[in-house]
């Protein structure tokens, strides 16, 4: 369960931020300040990667673990 709320947090929480940096970042406007966009997606990327991806990934392995556990 806590695996599943960690991996909906990475869409819900950042995934409005991500798509318009990344729509920023993909118009080649003059004043869309693509690099900047760029620079501020990649430290919400790192941010969201270790907030919720990072936990989410151990969640669901330890998860795997006790479901093999009690099969064997």
């Amino acid at each position: 369960m806590a695996g599943t709320l960690f991996a909906a947090g990475h869409l819900l929480v950042f995934g409005p931020t991500a798509i318009k940096l990344l729509a920023k970042i993909r118009r080649n406007d003059a004043d869309a300040q693509s690099t900047e966009s760029l620079e501020m997606w990649l430290k919400m990327h790192a941010t969201r990667s270790f907030v919720v991806d990072l936990p989410a990934v151990v969640c669901f392995t330890i998860g795997l673990l006790n479901a093999i556990e009690s099969v064997v």
